[in-house]
């Protein structure tokens, strides 16, 4: 079987917002979480639920995340907006996969996750330099 990490939560992940800030701990635990089922259980085909659970995280975060760029950074929205489509696209592609009871390789699944978040997060980095700075300072007396 295929040795698969899982992602920790470091500071690089944090953006000015506490309560996102969260909602991306809950979305790495989630995968977190899946893998330990997958491990546990190699043959584990019906991921129907983790598919659900990611998916209806996702939307509540990108919703709130879009919300907070708009206060602070409005040429990154319409491109957040956009990468957070084409995440949510793949995962409903996968769950459409899945629950057609087409075998859908949990490893695949979980690649793509870890790609896409690992890209996501890096171009954030450039877009954090535009959040004031007073908000940073704020985020980290709560974190």
């Amino acid at each position: 079987m295929e040795k698969f990490g899982k992602i920790k939560w470091t500071d690089k992940y944090r953006i000015g917002n506490v309560e996102i800030n969260q909602e991306r701990k809950e979305l790495l635990a989630t995968y977190n979480d899946f893998i330990d089922c997958v491990i546990e259980n190699p043959n584990y085909k019906d991921f129907d639920d983790f598919l659900v659970e990611m998916i209806d995280l996702s939307k509540t975060h990108f919703e709130k995340e879009e919300d907070y760029l708009r206060k602070y950074s409005d040429e990154s929205v319409e491109i957040h907006r956009v990468l957070h489509q084409s995440f949510l696209y793949e995962m409903d592609l996968y769950k459409i996969e899945s629950s057609s009871g087409d075998s859908v390789e949990p490893f695949k699944v979980l690649n793509f996750i870890k790609t896409w978040w690992k890209n996501h997060t890096h171009s954030e980095n450039f877009f954090s330099e535009r959040i004031p700075v007073d908000v940073k300072k704020i985020e980290s007396v709560f974190q």
